[in-house]
């Protein structure tokens, strides 16, 4: 088995992100877990609220494998970045988060 030192930083990045619209005003964000998540605290999640700011999720708990998000508009697509909360370092660069669109469903 490998060493901790063998592994890059992006090796804790979980896979497979995925969303399911939960409401028209919520979205729930999943993912795998990485078997090389020891350090982590959390994951961070953001999405734009506009053209130049984002709206930011904390997610404590390395072992964490979704979360919903609230209070989100209808019938609109966005753009989730996920990137993980390391102890040592803290919310790792947004230039290698992962990213998946979700869509939320039609207010009735």
């Amino acid at each position: 088995m490998p060493f901790l030192s063998d592994y890059l930083n992006t090796d804790a990045f979980p896979t497979d992100l995925q969303t399911e619209a939960v409401s028209p005003f919520s979205v729930r964000i999943s993912w795998t877990l990485s078997p090389v998540n020891c350090d982590l605290i959390g994951y961070v999640i953001r999405y734009p609220i506009n053209e130049t700011d984002y709206t930011y999720v904390y997610v404590d708990g390395k072992d964490t494998e979704s979360v919903v998000i609230e209070g989100l508009m209808p019938n609109t697509t966005y753009l989730f970045e996920l990137s993980i909360n390391r102890f040592a370092y803290g919310v790792y660069s947004w230039n290698v988060a992962k990213s998946v669109s979700g869509t939320t469903p039609t207010s009735k």
